[in-house]
Parts: structure tokens; C-alpha cells; sequence
């Protein structure tokens, strides 16, 4: 997460090249589905755990663009 703000800062900052820009928005990218992948199965565990069986349904156990189980 600390990563991501980082970028964050980068970006806002003048001093970086359209090139550089764009490198550190393609990572800043892949940093937030990282996190969202994690936030997303933290939210699923929790769910199963209270025992929501309707959100239950609707979780998907598999990763995106993968075909593992978190």
C-alpha cells in the first residue's frame, strides 16, 4: 500500500517524463488490483465466517485472469 501511495506522490510530482509517467501508472495499476485481489478475499472470508450465505453465493473463490484458488 505504502508502494502505491509513493506513486501516487511521483505522479502528482512535475518532475517525471511522459514516459516515466506512464511507467509508474502502469505499476501503480497492477499495485491496485493487487490490493483489491487481497481486499476482495479478505471480504469473502468474512463472509463465510459470519455465515452470509447469499454473499456466499455471489463470492468467486477463483483469482482473476488465474485458475487458482485464493
Amino acid at each position: 500500500m505504502s508502494e502505491l501511495e509513493k506513486i501516487l506522490v511521483e505522479l502528482e510530482d512535475d518532475d517525471c517524463t511522459l514516459q516515466e509517467s506512464i511507467e509508474k501508472f502502469k505499476k501503480g495499476i497492477e499495485l491496485y488490483k493487487y490490493c483489491n485481489n487481497i481486499l476482495k478475499a479478505a471480504e469473502g472470508e468474512v463472509k463465510v465466517l459470519l455465515g452470509d450465505e447469499e454473499s456466499l453465493a455471489e463470492f468467486n473463490f477463483f483469482k482473476e485472469d488465474e485458475d487458482e484458488y485464493y
